[in-house]
């Protein structure tokens, strides 16, 4: 199964996921590459994360806002397509609270559809 790390795809490109459209082009790839099934049924990690020139830093937590990336647009966009990726949290010290916060956002995001 594709195992996609959005926090260290947004380190790696020095804070490149800023939007529904940065994260539309990561998935539009993996469809590309993949299509079909494993295009819709993949892995995520996920968690905000510092970084410096060299990377990666830290995992922070959803309370952490200077650092991204933001996940309700990629929330809005796995509503939007129907996917239904598994989503781990790796949020530093506050999976669990965290991993509420991304489900509540999705929640919220596919009642809106």
């Amino acid at each position: 199964m594709p195992a996609i790390d959005f926090a260290h795809l947004h380190a790696r490109g020095k804070g490149a996921i800023n939007s529904e459209e940065d994260y539309a082009r990561i998935l539009d790839r993996l469809s590309d590459k993949l299509g079909g099934y494993r295009a819709k049924r993949f892995h995520v990690h996920f968690a905000r994360i510092e970084y410096t020139a060299a990377g990666e830093k830290a995992h922070r937590t959803f309370a952490d806002t200077q650092f991204g990336p933001e996940f309700r647009p990629l929330a809005r966009l796995i509503a939007k397509r129907g996917l239904e990726p598994v989503i781990i949290c790796e949020s530093q010290g506050t999976m669990a609270e965290d991993a509420a916060d991304m489900k509540r956002q999705y929640t919220e995001e596919l009642e809106k559809l």
